[in-house]
Parts: structure tokens; C-alpha cells; sequence
């Protein structure tokens, strides 16, 4: 299963609801690929922020670990260099997680 930048904009009930839902797949593997904004993962954020009017950061990789799934792989992309002023924070979240 794959999510690329939707579940961003789902609140923090709604994404826990959505990690403990997909526990009910037998095999299940999750790729998700979030945009994020950079200053809420260097500073280790534990909870989820608003980020703009609608979507969120979310901390995806211990939303699973509280689900009981499986983290095989996660990576922060930092595309945009330092000088680009309208996207110097925005980031990329990549996280494989399974069922164990």
C-alpha cells in the first residue's frame, strides 16, 4: 500500500486510526512518502503540528512503532537548497513499515 502526500492532512485521530486499521492485513507492507516541514523533524517533535490550514506534520515513525508495526526503512529527503526561500523548510518523510 502506498501513500504519497495524503496522509498529511489527516488529523492525529484519524492517523492512528488509519495505522491500527491496516494491522488487519495479513503481508501488509506501507510506504509512505509525506512532505514535511524540516524544523518539526530536527527538533524531534513527539506529537503532531499543524502545518498550514489543512495538513500536518505527523511523527509517522512512532504513530507505528505506538501501532505495533514494523519500521524497515526511513529516510528524510532534503531536496531544496538553503537559498530558496519559499520551500527552505519543506522536506520529505519516506517510511516502509509492515505488520510484524
Amino acid at each position: 500500500m502506498f501513500s504519497v502526500d495524503s496522509l498529511q492532512y489527516l488529523n492525529t485521530i484519524h492517523l492512528h486510526k488509519f495505522f491500527k486499521k491496516i494491522k488487519q492485513y495479513k503481508n501488509i507492507h506501507l510506504f509512505i512518502q509525506e512532505s514535511i516541514n524540516l524544523k518539526f523533524i530536527d527538533t524531534k517533535k513527539n506529537y503532531s503540528t499543524p502545518r498550514g490550514n489543512i495538513s500536518f506534520n505527523h511523527p509517522y515513525d512512532l504513530i507505528a512503532i505506538n501501532s505495533n508495526l514494523k519500521i524497515v526503512d526511513s529516510n528524510v529527503t532534503r531536496p531544496y537548497k538553503e537559498n530558496n526561500d519559499y520551500r527552505l523548510y519543506t522536506g520529505h518523510f519516506y517510511l516502509h513499515i509492515k505488520k510484524p
